[in-house]
């Protein structure tokens, strides 16, 4: 019952950030995030999902501190979704990671990858419109979500200064890049204006 009634939260939560995010009125604090204590604080939210499923999490190593410009509670959002779409789209016995890497310019790429069923090149745009789900096979009829997820995930990326890539093929797993603004003092204080 309170899984059940967790998923039904998150499904209403997600519609909810789709409307704020089309009519603009989506209420963001922008402010410098340690993308160390980020990743580390997602990882631990769904490590006992995936070992509930059979899946590996493989977590990045205590690297030099990043930090990029974002409001914490959406960048977890996205996060959070990317890893539990991992975890629910790879097999029993597969692998989910997080690397964390310098992007281009003033961008700090994290992507969450994973060794599950893959998605076709045809449906790549596709997944991050409302309410699209992906069709390839029988295991991908039979999970959960509505699909908007991904959807919600990407708004809240650019309402953030930045944006949401895949890279996946089927049968060879997906990598979802999250790329955000480094954190620059004078660079936020114009990006925060202009979300203001």
């Amino acid at each position: 019952i309170i899984t059940a009634a967790d998923h039904l939260v998150q499904i209403i939560d997600n519609l909810l950030d789709t409307v704020r995010i089309e009519n603009e009125t989506a209420d963001l604090d922008l402010r410098e995030l340690d993308v160390t204590e980020l990743v580390a604080d997602c990882a631990r939210l769904v490590e006992n999902r995936a070992h509930e499923r059979g899946v590996v999490l493989v977590t990045p190593p205590p690297n030099r501190a990043y930090t990029v410009i974002g409001d914490r509670t959406a960048a977890r959002q996205i996060l959070i979704n990317l890893l539990t779409n991992a975890i629910k789209f790879t097999p029993e016995g597969g692998t989910v990671g997080i690397d964390v890497a310098a992007g281009r310019e003033d961008r700090l790429d994290i992507a969450i990858w994973d060794t599950g069923i893959g998605i076709p090149k045809e449906q790549h745009a596709l997944v991050f419109e409302r309410f699209h789900r992906v069709r390839s096979n029988a295991f991908t009829t039979t999970t959960e979500g509505v699909g908007i997820g991904l959807h919600v995930a990407r708004g809240l990326a650019h309402l953030m200064g930045g944006d949401i890539d895949l890279q996946s093929e089927p049968e060879r797993g997906s990598r979802f890049t999250l790329s955000m603004r480094l954190w620059d003092q004078a660079k936020a204080a114009k990006l925060v204006a202009e979300a203001a």
